[in-house]
């Protein structure tokens, strides 16, 4: 999957491969620059892994949007929508000020 991404150091704007363009370093992963090799970006081994599946799923899983929304019978649904706050009932604890929670007397 290849991406557009501007070198911090030389501002160059280089296009990045990253599964093949990710070198591992003491840092975790990292990206270097094609022109003055300076690191673009970089990820911990977590943040690489995590980022490889979401990559993964997204190429196996693709939902037919389309399809799905004709499906569905929106005709019926509700065309009003409304803003405002839903009021709670307030409930009312009388508290004796010479107890405390335990029931003690304080001194």
């Amino acid at each position: 999957m290849a991406f557009r991404a501007a070198c911090p150091a030389c501002n160059c704007a280089g296009e990045y491969d990253l599964l093949h363009s990710l070198k591992q370093t003491e840092l975790g992963w990292q990206l270097f620059c094609e022109l003055c090799g300076e690191s673009v970006i970089h990820f911990s081994t977590e943040e690489k892994e995590q980022i490889f599946k979401a990559m993964q799923l997204t190429k196996e899983y693709v939902p037919d949007v389309i399809n799905a929304y004709g499906e569905l019978n929106v005709k019926e649904l509700s065309s009003h929508v409304a803003f405002g706050a839903i009021a709670k009932k307030r409930q009312r604890i009388k508290l004796d000020p010479l107890s405390t929670p335990s029931g003690n007397l304080r001194n």
